[in-house]
């Protein structure tokens, strides 16, 4: 959603803080508010296939990503926050400044919560923290399921979220559930759009309703979390052309996640599971119904203070071609990554990840690769941040 868009919605937040305001003197009033920002440089260096829109065969620098967050609590239940955001990766994201989220949380208790607005959309492990590149090990999150190409799209939504944890006795553990529902829009600097324009379609506004849940289950063995995520959404873009004629376009899908995580001392087992079946109705073609699946499994160790190590496989399927052919590259990615991340201090990082992957699935185009696709590709991914 670009910022301008987006007045509206920051006008309530101000008026329902503004008794807030008037109560507090200045110096009282600002010392509440919580600020922080984020900002990386990325390097992809690929073998033949060009990846996410670069120029990484050739080794690539268009990768630049910055964001800055701002909250405060208005009183002791009533919370307010907001983030803006900027990135461009090769033919993506343009460096355009949006509003990835503008919120107002009201925790009533423990038990139950309300936070509406532009919100982060809670599934899986990792969905609602991709805007923070500081706080997770990876420099490409396993693109099956979190794909850089559309992290905007999938980071957040228009509408609300109901929220709450509670804890039946102490040998259970606790129990953290959000439902959700609302907005969700295309952006027309990301994958999607891009994809219909490899194909001739100019995507129009793309949007529609959207809801679902997250559950998760800290049990009582001290470090595991077991997890389930659902989301249904509808969307609809009739403003769609392909050259002067008008092309619509309407996508179904459900989103159905299990996950897993184990923490023990310095060592970090995670698992994800997903299935995300897609009905695509383009132009006057009939509806295709699309099989697409993904899983990996992941692990993290601190090797020392400010060093640490990790590596996933990932395996996705998806029939985006056409056909049920299983050996056909452009059907399925595995992808196995090796990572390091050094913390050179509280405030600047570096990550460096080596991939091997087999199939072309997820982030690969035609605009950047016409002379077609090579079945495997190995790549070299590396972001420097600065955190505060």
């Amino acid at each position: 959603m670009p910022f301008r868009s987006t007045r509206t919605l920051i006008a309530l937040m101000v008026l329902a803080g503004n008794s807030a305001i008037l109560a507090d003197d200045a110096p009282s009033f600002f010392s509440k508010f919580q600020f922080h920002a984020n900002v990386s440089q990325g390097f992809l260096f690929s073998s033949d296939n060009n990846y996410l829109t670069t120029d990484s065969s050739d080794g690539s620098a268009k990768w630049t990503e910055a964001a800055l967050s701002l909250s405060r609590p208005i009183t002791d239940k009533l919370r307010a926050g907001v983030q803006v955001h900027s990135y461009s990766l090769g033919q993506l994201g343009r460096q355009r400044v949006t509003l990835d989220w503008a919120y107002a949380d009201y925790k009533l208790s423990r038990y139950f919560g309300v936070r509406a607005g532009k919100v982060k959309t809670p599934t899986g492990l990792y969905n609602d923290v991709q805007d923070i590149d500081a706080v997770y090990q990876w420099v490409l999150l396993p693109q099956g399921m979190y794909p850089a190409d559309l992290k905007g799209f999938l980071l957040s939504h228009e509408g609300g979220i109901v929220y709450g944890e509670v804890s039946p006795s102490k040998k259970f553990g606790s129990i953290e559930y959000q439902g959700f529902g609302g907005l969700r829009s295309q952006s027309r600097v990301e994958g999607f759009a891009t994809t219909m324009a490899e194909q001739g379609v100019q995507l129009g506004t793309d949007s529609g309703p959207m809801a679902g849940a997250d559950v998760r289950w800290r049990t009582g063995l001290e470090g595991l979390m077991l997890g389930a995520s659902y989301v249904h959404t509808d969307l609809s873009a009739p403003d769609s052309k392909a050259g002067p004629y008008p092309f619509p376009i309407e996508t179904i899908y459900s989103m159905k996640h299990v996950y897993a995580q184990y923490e023990r001392g310095k060592m970090v087992l995670s698992g994800e599971w997903r299935t995300n079946p897609l009905w695509l109705t383009i132009g006057p073609y009939p509806q295709r119904y699309t099989p697409n699946r993904a899983w990996y499994a992941m692990a993290t160790y601190r090797v020392a203070s400010k060093l640490s190590m990790g590596s996933y496989f990932e395996d996705s399927l998806c029939f985006l071609s056409g056909g049920r052919d299983r050996t056909d590259p452009l059907n399925y990615q595995k992808d196995l990554a090796v990572n390091g991340r050094y913390d050179f201090n509280r405030y600047l990082y570096l990550k460096l990840e080596g991939h091997y992957m087999q199939g072309v699935l997820w982030g690969f185009y035609s605009l950047d690769n016409p002379n077609g696709y090579q079945k495997d590709t190995r790549l070299v991914a590396a972001r420097v941040g600065f955190t505060i």
